[in-house]
């Protein structure tokens, strides 16, 4: 937050230290989807941190599938 990151890479808009000792952040981070693209389209996190994203779909809807957890989330036009 703050530093020029490079194109395509998400800065966070926020970061909050979680509590107690572990060095664990929370982390937000804005993403828009349109155009059959996410944008900015990279992420980077540590391990062990939390992370919340914004993303709003302006076109259609969208979705993002992680097939290691089987997460699949659905973001609505709008």
């Amino acid at each position: 937050m703050g530093e020029i990151t490079p194109e395509g890479v998400a800065a966070p808009i926020s970061i909050s230290k979680m509590t107690g000792d572990a060095g664990i952040n929370l982390f937000a981070f804005s993403i828009t989807a349109e155009k059959d693209k996410f944008t900015p389209n990279t992420v980077f996190i540590y391990q062990n941190d939390i992370v919340k994203l914004f993303i709003k779909a302006v076109d259609k809807d969208y979705d993002i599938y992680q097939p290691n957890s089987g997460l699949k989330i659905v973001f609505k036009k709008g």
